[in-house]
């Protein structure tokens, strides 16, 4: 008889900063919290910045360290405005691919910063480090800050962000262009750690033409509403949260207006 493996354990981790924008976003939080419970995950849920950052953003980064620090396993980051849509993906798969960083890009770009996988270990504990430590920075916060590392760019080396982090600016939707990414834009030295997979698997959005709705069809785990406006993020979230990949839900949430 085949002998299955141990699951992982695995630390959800998300941040919902502000009292206001916490109670807007109030059915998101409870969709994690279900989602986690029904897999046996621990969900780590932030309420303030402790980046002492004005974008609270930043906080993720020393809150995933610190939940690895602390013995975590695997830490999963969710950003707020989004959802797990599917009962029946965990994220034992990606834990499977035996690599210290996970994450899928989009449309536009390898990397996407709500959501990645981050393995217990020097690397993963020095990456997130080194990127906290890359600011001030223009672009696009801590997602540029991470992206610049993946590009090989240095934390101590300002000279070098630049290009790599323009280095980074192609699409991974596909297998072939996370293929691509991972031996051609990606310097080996990181790319033995990482894995960029494409980004229906973890990162699918209903921006820019209502994707959603295919997302559900697909099967996909995770809905982002990254690009929407914050009055379509609260419509679209109250539509989506109860979706768990059961079709009578997927038919009731369709029917629903966008």
């Amino acid at each position: 008889a085949q002998v299955s493996q141990p699951r992982s354990r695995v630390v959800v981790a998300s941040l919902f900063a502000g009292s206001e924008f916490a109670q807007t976003m109030l059915p998101a939080r409870r969709n994690h919290e279900r989602w986690c419970a029904l897999h046996g995950y621990t969900y780590a849920c932030l309420e303030e910045n402790i980046a002492g950052r004005a974008d609270p953003t930043w906080s993720k980064l020393p809150h995933v360290l610190e939940l690895l620090k602390k013995g975590a396993e695997f830490v999963f980051w969710m950003d707020a405005d989004s959802l797990f849509i599917s009962d029946g993906v965990d994220l034992q798969w990606a834990c499977d691919l035996g690599k210290d960083f996970v994450f899928a890009g989009d449309l536009n770009v390898v990397f996407n910063a709500g959501h990645f996988l981050a393995r217990r270990g020097a690397w993963a504990e020095r990456f997130l480090s080194d990127a906290f430590r890359i600011h001030p920075w223009p672009d696009w916060e801590d997602n540029g800050a991470m992206m610049i590392l993946l590009g090989g760019g240095s934390a101590d080396e300002p000279s070098s962000w630049r290009t790599a982090f323009e280095r980074m600016k192609v699409p991974t939707r596909s297998p072939g262009e996370c293929h691509r990414a991972m031996t051609q834009l990606l310097p080996r030295s990181v790319a033995e750690h990482v894995q960029v997979v494409p980004q229906h698997l973890l990162n699918a959005y209903e921006w820019p033409r209502g994707g959603g709705d295919l997302s559900l069809l697909r099967g996909d785990p995770i809905l982002h509403f990254a690009g929407c406006s914050a009055e379509q993020k609260t419509q679209l979230i109250a539509k989506f949260a109860p979706c768990t990949g059961d079709p009578l839900l997927l038919l009731h949430a369709k029917s629903l207006p966008a």
